[in-house]
């Protein structure tokens, strides 16, 4: 019978090994150290207190609600309107990067940019991403049974600055 000349984790009890490991993170406080605060985002916050912020924020930049379209110039439909805090989150991975990605299909022939680990209304992202990129809308998707966006092309460089401008 061979013995381990090294230390190994049959060795050590599991009492010595975790005095010995530091205690991990949990990855909800890496998270918050890197989100900026100011971000006020729908998915962390009750309905309530995320609408009367909402309504805080517009009172204090002096907007109101507009009427209804019909009652608008057409020069005023034209124009767009204010986006306001995002209807999604991007989850970052556990090294802390955004989870978009570079895949090959068609024997490395079609280039697909993937975002991932999402959380709220992804067609408004593959919406917004089309219209902030000056993609075609066709080339900016939701799969189906992933509910991964997919962006035809190598967009990872743009989509990743885009989500970094946004405070993500």
């Amino acid at each position: 019978m061979l013995r381990p000349t090294t230390l190994s984790r049959a060795t050590l009890p599991l009492q010595q090994l975790k005095s010995i490991l530091p205690k991990p993170q949990p990855i909800s406080i890496i998270h918050q150290q890197l989100r900026p605060k100011s971000t006020i985002n729908k998915h962390r916050l009750p309905k309530k207190k995320f609408l009367a912020l909402r309504e805080q924020l517009a009172a204090e930049r002096g907007e109101t609600q507009t009427p209804a379209a019909e009652s608008q110039p057409e020069s005023a439909q034209a124009e767009p309107q204010p986006r306001g805090p995002p209807p999604f989150v991007i989850n970052r991975t556990a090294s802390l990067n955004l989870p978009i990605y570079l895949e090959s299909k068609r024997g490395g022939n079609k280039k697909l940019t993937l975002i991932r680990k999402l959380e709220g209304d992804r067609t408004v992202l593959a919406q917004w991403l089309a219209e902030d990129l000056g993609l075609d809308r066709k080339k900016v998707r939701v799969k189906a049974p992933t509910n991964h966006v997919e962006v035809e092309g190598q967009y990872v460089d743009q989509v990743r600055e885009w989500f970094e401008a946004r405070g993500f």
